[in-house]
């Protein structure tokens, strides 16, 4: 009992002595963190302490106050978009007025994309690029994706008069992307569908602070489908930017854009919100169908409108005018409260309406939707929790749904969208910090029986992760990063059953090296993994009507086979033939129904056979003709191909290794080079999976069946076998020429080989499906330079480089000499340009950019050769005293005219005059 009494007096004296230890040792540090360019203070602002986890946030007048866990020692002061700021203290320490800068160094840059938390450019993971309020303020363009087009590494494709996409270092598609695009930590992109558009955001330019790129595979922190890098706008915040600005701009194709931000605080800036809106009128490019060889598309579509059972019959949908032009318009409002230091959080809303054409691999789409959402986030000290409802439907009158223009067929893909996200950040002394969270994203989709067709009630999507990253520090010179995300992928009719479907494990591994504040050095290693898109899952729809048959898509939720093989005639009247080719009997039967058709209608050579139709034309005589003609299978562009089953649905991997660098090469010049390996496996493609088939010796071989048939039922009539034999000649001849009007002697399809899984509605389908291709790799590289020349001129080059940008039947291991899987753009990307900035006075840009040539397959419609393209752009505008900003925009000065992809509507030159005014 003395023992264990010695023994707690000792542990107790221990305690207390560490107690006072730690008390004399600890300091009290205070100061205020002000932005240097406008001297205001900077609430918000992160304050740590070097080689300890003691850290607090400035409050809204930018002061701080706390106790260090030693008595001398460094802070860092940070803020995103700022330069960081390192000071020493001992003691007591009151260090006063603290600046942070705006107009940061290449590697002094905070960023928090790269991963999901605050960092400088030096220290990340990743290739990162920042667009920077300065540059989003001076650059002019109806879509704020354009703000991105200087940003090496990133295609910003126009995919209409105010429609466009973003593309990194993945597969360009139409309406959808590889790229995770966010606005203020939300997601942008439509779960489960990958689908992204501009038109239905509330991204609008006169609110963004800046934008963060990030380059290469996501998935470890993003989740699944991130793998090929981040776009992350972040918007101004009603306590840096109060105020309001009002921005007109006018442009040619009767384009009108007016955009309004109005923004307040109370004095104590605890409370704080802003409300922004947009208001877009735009005409259309000149749409035709074919690309420029037909009907124009209000045309076509005013056709279906009569003849559609996907649309109304009354005529009271006024097609007439739809490719004329588009309409959005948005409104959204956020509340900011911070009711005490460390503790933030963000309420948004907003509504947004779009209409017009929309261009996807199944053809041009008329878009009508309406979107909401409502956000909220909370940051309180190391812990951020957010949660999201975004929902898109389309309008309840029938006359107002959107269709493919192709088809006439309603097509609606209404979608409710939730997403929930739950994350941490601990550090671990100086040496460690740790992040970890989990996310939820759920996606629910109602086509109306349109787009999803039979799977319409067995496409919920669902998908569940965690992750975790850890980044140690040894020294001041290396950082090793490692970081794994764990998912389940849920799919089907949820309310049958909800059962995972797959799931999956996505590392990184990266180390960084800084062997000065100039230069950083990175390499690193992902693995992301990505599940088909609800619409490769689910789609289930005609998209394209030849009259003898169509197109169809279906999606690969199930498999696609061809089972029990035969061949479905496109010709009237013939059936089915097991394997690849025709019946011999059932053409006898239709081109002898064909001879007698012309004969009777004054063909005279055929109507020397007249006193023959009776025994040519009988029951007994036609069951004589027997046998097959073999039939050649091809696909679209006349390449042999046979049918392709196409598996049910499976993971996608990506796997990257890359070497980068960034750095300072001089006092003005800084420079990044990013070298990478893509392998990619298991992935999908959208193909032609039915051949046509072509019946190149049909007319031989009904020649030869029919022949030998008639001259033994003449002879047994008693004709004597030498005429027997020259009238079998010519009917034989007779049933040779027509059937090679049939068959254009194998050039003119003559029947299709279905999948299983068609649509038995009567008519004929080639099934399009998503294929799987195995596996490819590929290098690539991306090159950034930027040189500030003077104080007012600064000069950029990017270059973009992929080793291979269209990958044929060899590269991909297939049989089938047509595969053929591209990213959709050039292998070479070259742009370069001079900007010219002050804060007051004249400033303006121009740009030089450079696509080469490349193969490109969007589904059946926008597949083929795209030339190389060289553009310039201008832009000149001027600065007032009064915040007053005028600007002109001139894309693609020169007018050289081009496609994006074969058969899309021509593009040309783009003006567009912009009057900003702000007030504060």
């Amino acid at each position: 009992m003395k023992t264990n009494k010695l023994f707690k007096n000792f542990i107790a004296l221990c305690m207390f002595l560490s107690f006072i230890t730690t008390a004399i040792a600890q300091s009290t540090v205070s100061g205020t963190v002000m932005d240097a360019g406008i001297n205001a203070p900077l609430p918000g602002a992160s304050v740590v302490e070097k080689g300890s986890s003691s850290g607090v946030t400035s409050d809204f007048d930018g002061n701080f106050t706390f106790k260090t866990s030693s008595n001398s020692g460094e802070i860092e002061i940070s803020y995103l978009g700022y330069s960081s700021v390192i000071l020493s203290f001992d003691g007591n320490s009151d260090l006063g007025s603290i600046s942070l800068s705006s107009d940061v160094a290449i590697l002094d840059d905070v960023v928090v994309s790269a991963s999901r938390r605050l960092e400088k450019v030096q220290d990340a993971p990743a290739a990162v690029s920042v667009i920077t309020s300065d540059e989003i303020e001076n650059k002019m363009s109806v879509s704020p994706l354009r703000l991105l087009d200087n940003t090496v590494g990133v295609s910003i494709d126009r995919q209409g008069a105010t429609r466009t996409n973003v593309t990194l270092r993945g597969k360009a598609g139409m309406l959808t992307t590889s790229a995770f695009v966010m606005l203020d930590y939300r997601s942008l992109i439509s779960a489960g569908i990958d689908m992204f558009d501009a038109n239905m955001t509330a991204i609008n330019s006169i609110d963004l602070e800046r934008i963060e790129v990030v380059r290469g595979p996501g998935s470890a922190l993003y989740g699944p489908n991130v793998t090929s890098g981040v776009v992350h706008f972040l918007s101004k915040d009603p306590f840096k930017y109060p105020g309001t600005t009002i921005e007109q701009s006018f442009g040619d194709m009767s384009t009108s854009i007016t955009s309004v931000r109005y923004a307040e605080h109370n004095q104590d800036k605890t409370f704080g919100y802003k409300v922004v809106a947009k208001y877009i009128t735009n005409g259309e490019l000149e749409y035709t169908e074919g690309g420029g060889d037909g009907a124009t598309l209000a045309q076509f579509a005013e056709y279906h409108d009569a003849n559609s059972n996907g649309m109304q019959d009354d005529g009271e949908m006024s097609i007439d005018g739809l490719a004329d032009g588009g309409l959005t318009y948005n409104i959204s409002s956020s509340v900011y409260l911070r009711p005490e230091s460390g503790i933030d959080f963000v309420g948004s809303a907003g509504f947004n309406y779009t209409e017009g054409i929309a261009l996807t691999d199944r053809g041009e789409l008329w878009n009508i939707a309406n979107d909401y959402f409502v956000q909220g986030r909370l940051t309180y000290d190391n812990l951020f929790a957010q949660v999201y409802y975004n929902s898109n439907i389309t309008p309840r009158d029938i006359n107002k749904n959107g269709f493919l223009y192709r088809t006439g067929g309603t097509s609606v893909v209404d979608r409710n969208q939730l997403e929930a996200q739950l994350q941490y950040n601990l550090d671990i002394g100086d040496m460690v910090n740790v992040t970890m969270g989990a996310d939820y994203r759920s996606s629910r989709f109602n086509t109306k029986g349109t787009a999803f067709g039979r799977y319409d009630d067995e496409s919920d999507f669902d998908i569940m992760g965690g992750y975790i990253q850890a980044k140690a520090s040894i020294g001041d010179k290396i950082d090793l990063v490692a970081a794994a995300r764990y998912d389940q992928f849920f799919w089907g009719n949820f309310d049958v059953a909800r059962e995972e479907q797959a799931n999956a494990i996505s590392p990184r591994f990266a180390v960084v090296y800084k062997p000065s504040e100039r230069h950083s050095f990175r390499a690193s290693w992902n693995k992301a993994s990505s599940a088909n898109s609800a619409l490769s899952h689910f789609l289930d729809l005609p998209v394209q009507d030849f009259g003898a048959f169509d197109v169809w898509i279906y999606g690969n939720s199930n498999a696609q086979t061809f089972n029990n093989m035969e061949t479905t005639s496109l010709i009237p009247g013939v059936g089915n033939t097991p394997g690849i080719g025709a019946d011999l009997n059932e053409m006898y039967t239709f081109i002898t129904n064909t001879i007698i058709g012309m004969a009777n209608d004054g063909n005279a050579q055929l109507g020397a056979l007249a006193p023959l139709f009776p025994l040519l034309n009988s029951p007994g005589f036609n069951s004589l003709v027997q046998g097959t003609s073999a039939g050649i299978p091809i696909d679209f562009d006349g390449n042999f191909m046979m049918p392709i089953s196409a598996p049910a649905s499976s993971l996608r991997t990506d796997t990257t290794i890359e070497l980068g660098y960034k750095g300072q090469i001089s006092d003005k010049t800084s420079l990044s080079v990013d070298v990478y390996q893509m392998n990619i496996e298991n992935f999908t493609a959208l193909r032609q999976l039915s051949p046509l088939v072509v019946l190149p010796t049909l007319h031989t071989d009904i020649q030869a069946a029919v022949g030998p048939v008639v001259a033994g039922a003449l002879m047994a009539q008693g004709m004597d076998p030498a005429t027997a034999a020259f009238t079998a000649g010519l009917v034989g001849g007779a049933y040779a020429q027509v059937a090679l009007g049939i068959t254009g002697g194998g050039t003119v399809p003559s029947g299709i080989v279905e999948s299983n899984q068609m649509n038995n509605d009567g008519t004929p389908s080639v099934a399009m499906g998503y294929a799987n291709y195995g596996e490819l790799t590929y290098m690539g590289a991306d090159i950034a330079l930027k040189h500030q020349v003077t104080d007012k001129v600064s000069f950029f080059a990017n270059y973009s480089y992929v080793e291979k940008s269209q990958f044929d039947a060899d590269d991909l291991g297939s049989t089938n000499p047509g595969d053929t899987y591209t990213l959709n753009f050039a292998q070479h990307r070259f742009n370069s340009g001079l900007t010219w900035d002050q804060d007051q006075g004249m400033i303006g840009s121009l740009r030089f950019k450079h696509n080469g040539d490349f193969q490109a397959v969007q589904g059946t419609l926008y597949t083929g050769y795209v030339p190389a393209r060289t553009m310039v752009d201008v832009s000149m505008g001027y600065k007032f005293k009064d915040g007053t900003y005028l600007d002109l925009a001139i894309d693609n000065a020169l007018n050289d005219r081009y496609r994006l992809f074969p058969n899309m509507p021509w593009q040309g030159r783009r003006i567009l005059a912009t009057l900003r005014y702000s007030l504060d």
